[in-house]
Order: C-alpha cells, then structure tokens, then sequence
C-alpha cells in the first residue's frame, strides 16, 4: 500500500500543474513524429514521466496514498496534452481509477495500487444495447462480440466497458483467455487503436447502476472536451501567426478584413467552449447528474470548436495547408477522432437531449 500524503499538503495550483506539464510535453513529444515514422509512439517513456510526475495519483482519494485533487487538477493536464498533441491517451485510465474510487471490488485496491505505480493502463468503450453478448454477474461476467476501434497501446493492461441495459462498469483483463487484438489503421497517428474480439472473456463488474456510470461516462466526455480546446487554441494561435507573417499585394494576409473575421468567430466559438469547460469541470462532483450533463454539453460544444477551426487552419494556410509537410493536418486528424470516440456528436445529442428536458422541467416553477 502506498503511503497516505498528509491531508494539509492537497492543495495544488492548476496552473503550476499547467506549466509542468506544458514542460514535459514540450521535452517529450513530437508531434510530427508518428507521421514522420510511419507509426505511432507507443507513448511509454512519456507514460513513465507522467507516473514520476504523480499525474497517476492526483485524483486518488488520501486514503489510498493518492493527492486527494477533484477533476480540477487533471484539466489543465488534459488541456495541454491536446497541445502538444500527444501520443498518450490518459483520459481511460484515469476515468477508471474513478470508477475503481466507487467501487466494492475485491481488487479495487489493488487495481489503484497499480495504476499509481503506472502498472495498470486502461482503455474505454462504450457499449450499446445488444452490441455484445453479455452473461453472469459480479465477478464472473462472460463476454463475447466484438469492440472496434477501441484506442489502446501495447502497454495497455485493461479495457473497461461501459455497458448499458442494465449500466454497469466492466473491466476485462487484456491479457486473459479469450480476449484478442488487431490493428484498427486510424487517419490519426497520434493514436493506436485495435479492434478487440471477445470470446467469453471474463469481466469483473467495477460499479452498477445509471449514476455510477454516467460519472464515468462524464470524466471520458470532459477530458475530450478539455484535448479538444487545448488543440483548437494551438491550431488557431499558430494559424494566426501565419497569417501575421504571409503577405500578399505587399501586405500581411491577416490584415485583410475578411480573414480577420474569420479568425475572430473562431476565437468566440473556442472561448465558449472553454467557459463551458470550466463550468463543467466545477460541476463534475455534482450530484443529481448535473456534471455528467454538462460535461456531455461541453463534449459536443468543444469538438464542434475543434473541427471548425482545425478544417479552416488548411483553408487560411492557403495551398500549403494541404500538403504533408504543414501540420495543420494533424489538429485536424485529432479533431475528427474526438468526434467520434465514445459515440458520435448525433449518438450523445440524442442521449443528452431527453436528460437536459427533463432537468429544463424539474427546474420550471409551477
């Protein structure tokens, strides 16, 4: 068992945390690496300075040795990770070891254990009704079907399940019987993913019920939305400065009226994204699902900031935007992934839609 940190030490700055990570990020990653390589970085000597960092522990309650923060110290991190575009897919892991803070498993303790010490790495998916056959209960859940695309590295121990009907946790050893990989080919190099086959693996239930679930559901949601804003203000800050350098009739591009237009919408979509954001990252603890719904909202809204700015970064780079030599490409590629992981923007809208109604009602006088 990890040593419990004094309770007077669990005040941490979010902006100390920013500027360590926009640090390591900058000494360990290359973001045009995987596209110069071929492949992608399986991100394990950054994984390892995450862990050295205590990244792994900030969320852990004290009594588990952990840093005792709320989700508001892993924002800025999540933030700056989508900066740098990195090849670590933090989110998962950390999304469980929430998951394993709320949960009566035997092993939970030795799980978190794990996942501190950078043991243990988690990967995520979402399953809806009927995509896989699921049987047992407790500690002996079988699996089988199919998860495609499911974002993992060789480093990945685990893959939790976010079931439905009935919503429950699961968790399945990667490494155990009838579980197998095969490369899923992504536009995004940034990432690895696979499609994994089920055949009556066994699962273990981390948490049941609707609450539980959505709780893990918005750490997955907000943590795309915080990748999302960090990305879009990098691909935005550096297609500005391009703007501000090339020059045409004589003149720097960005002082066309019409350019400086587009820049400034853009500029107003990523800061109502980021207000939301932060608004969601206050509300995550709150009970009554009002966090997991913003933090859906947020999602939507941030991605939809992302992909606008990141497809018009190539337009207002004019014809080099196109070519593989800028890296307009790689913000974009990020973009369309965050889009979609977890479910489509029409597949959360549609489940959002019904609880943000109902809330609209409650709230209604009379």
């Amino acid at each position: 068992m990890i040593d419990p940190i004094p309770t007077d030490s669990l005040t941490m700055d979010p902006e100390e945390l920013r500027d360590a990570a926009r640090r390591l990020l900058q000494d360990l990653v290359t973001r045009r690496a995987p596209y110069d390589g071929g492949l992608a970085d399986d991100g394990q000597a950054l994984f390892a300075q995450m862990v050295e960092q205590g990244w792994t522990l900030l969320t852990l309650g004290a009594e588990q040795g952990g840093l005792g923060q709320s989700f508001a110290a892993l924002a800025p991190i999540y933030e700056e990770l989508g900066k740098a575009v990195a090849p670590v897919f933090l989110a998962p892991t950390m999304a469980g070891l929430d998951a394993l803070q709320l949960s009566t498993h035997a092993g939970a303790g030795r799980l978190m254990e794990a996942i501190a010490a950078g043991a243990a790495r988690f990967a995520a998916a979402v399953v809806e009704a009927g995509a896989l056959t699921l049987s047992g209960s407790g500690d002996d859940v079988r699996v089988s079907g199919l998860v495609p695309a499911v974002i993992v590295d060789p480093n990945t121990t685990h893959l939790m399940l976010l079931a439905r009907a009935p919503a429950r946790v699961l968790l399945v050893d990667l490494a155990g019987e009838g579980v197998s990989q095969d490369p899923a080919p992504m536009w995004d190099r940034s990432r690895r993913a696979a499609d994994i086959r089920l055949e009556g693996a066994r699962a273990s239930c981390l948490v049941e019920g609707q609450e539980a679930t959505d709780h893990v559901r918005a750490h997955l949601d907000l943590a795309l939305a915080l990748d999302s804003i960090g990305g879009a203000r990098q691909s935005l800050e550096e297609t500005i400065a391009y703007l501000g350098v090339r020059q045409q009739f004589g003149r720097p591009i960005g002082s066309f009226q019409a350019l400086k237009h587009r820049a400034a919408d853009h500029k107003v979509a990523l800061e109502m994204a980021a207000a939301l954001a932060r608004h969601a990252t206050v509300s995550f603890a709150t009970p009554l699902g009002l966090g997991g719904l913003i933090a859906g909202q947020a999602r939507l809204l941030a991605n939809q900031a992302y992909r606008a700015i990141s497809e018009d970064a190539v337009q207002l780079h004019g014809g080099i935007g196109f070519t593989w030599e800028q890296d307009c490409h790689l913000f974009l590629k990020r973009a369309w992934l965050n889009e979609v992981l977890f479910g489509v923007p029409e597949q959360r809208r549609d489940e959002l839609a019904p609880k943000l109604l109902a809330r609209v009602a409650a709230d209604r006088p009379g």
